[in-house]
């Protein structure tokens, strides 16, 4: 399917007004989206983008109903997820997932975004650019030519109990040459440019846009500073004038959707039997997934019991020793004790002998004088 037919002439822009406009909204989950793109009178400090919008219809109250991620910093426009498929001129290319706000390298495609880049650092640079002065190319991918760009949304499920999302990657070729661009398994925008996977959460929020409903937006601008796309301008990449961007004349790509599972001329029978099969198949995913969830509770009261009942016997053994220690002291101290009161009498008891005893001898004493 294609789609430059939607973009407007520039007469017929002229006398549309919003109420008179509806985008076509692209649904591509498991399909790719693909065109050709020509950057080679793109120049440094210029920006050619097409990228995709969770955006509404337009409406007398809000115009065009335009959005994108920057729209949690700008409070004169909405924010919405933003898959930027390729941004880019002669001398870097970018692909970006935008699903949520924020700044940095966080290990989520925020603002900032999970970005792939040729060309803004140094290490890139072999990857795309223009041939050298001697027009020879020094590049995989050669920016003075036409690239053919493919983006993939494909389907996946992120989690044991089967979330549903989305990794959305793109494909760059040109001749015999395929590179891939945003890969979902290592541009998940880590610390230091870390190779990490997309987080779960911003597969779910691309899953969602996806099936949604997202406009195809295409752009050229330019501003002060660019460098976060082309890393600044030099000698072999002069920066473009503004002048220049104005009076450029833009020719939309031809964007062509693939069904990557099903064609479009299917029958009506094998659909319906394929959407109750899929529908079978989700009431017996959550029925799993419930079960999983019971068993998993049960278990988790089941080990909290035994550690309940452990610490009350741990508890018992400890009350029965301290009770045993009590008495065998108390039995200690009732002996001694006893003994210090059996030794006691036995001291008094030889003091009154003795005394007897001399009153005796003083009597016999007496009574021989």
């Amino acid at each position: 399917m294609f789609y430059s037919s939607l973009v407007p002439s520039p007469e017929q822009a002229a006398k549309m007004q919003w109420s008179d406009v509806a985008y076509e909204k692209l649904a591509p989950l498991d399909k790719s989206l693909s065109f050709t793109i020509d950057m080679s009178a793109v120049p440094c400090g210029c920006n050619a983008a097409l990228y995709l919008v969770q955006m509404d219809m337009p409406s007398g109250d809000d115009g065009s109903g335009y959005c994108d991620i920057q729209g949690f910093d700008d409070p004169s426009m909405k924010a919405c997820t933003e898959l930027d498929v390729i941004e880019g001129n002669q001398k870097a290319l970018q692909s970006t997932l935008h699903t949520t706000p924020g700044k940095g390298e966080d290990g989520r495609c925020n603002q900032d975004g999970c970005a792939a880049n040729w060309g803004r650092h140094e290490e890139t640079n072999p990857a795309y650019g223009l041939p050298n002065t001697k027009g020879v190319p020094s590049h995989t991918i050669d920016s003075s030519k036409p690239l053919h760009v493919t983006a993939t949304f494909t389907s996946k499920r992120i989690n044991w109990y089967d979330d549903a999302g989305c990794a959305f990657e793109v494909e760059v070729a040109q001749g015999d040459r395929r590179v891939k661009l945003l890969d979902s398994t290592r541009d998940g925008n880590g610390v230091d440019r870390t190779p990490r996977p997309f987080a779960s959460a911003d597969l779910q929020r691309t899953y969602e846009a996806v099936t949604n409903g997202l406009v195809l937006v295409a752009s050229l601008w330019t501003t002060d500073d660019l460098s976060w796309l082309d890393g600044g301008c030099d000698a072999e990449y002069p920066k473009s004038s503004s002048a220049g961007v104005e009076a450029a004349e833009v020719e939309a790509p031809e964007v062509e959707v693939e069904e990557a599972e099903a064609a479009e001329d299917e029958p009506e029978a094998p659909r319906v039997e394929k959407a109750r099969a899929d529908a079978e198949h989700r009431v017996k995913a959550e029925a799993e997934s419930r079960a999983r969830a019971a068993l998993a509770a049960r278990e988790a009261a089941r080990q909290a019991a035994a550690v309940e009942a452990e610490s009350r016997a741990k508890n018992a053994r400890a009350r029965e020793e301290r009770a045993r220690a009590k008495e065998e002291h108390e039995r200690r101290l009732a002996e001694a004790r006893a003994l210090a009161k059996a030794n006691k009498a036995a001291k008094e008891g030889s003091g009154v002998e003795r005394h007897e005893e001399e009153q005796v001898l003083t009597f016999s004493a007496s009574s021989r004088r």
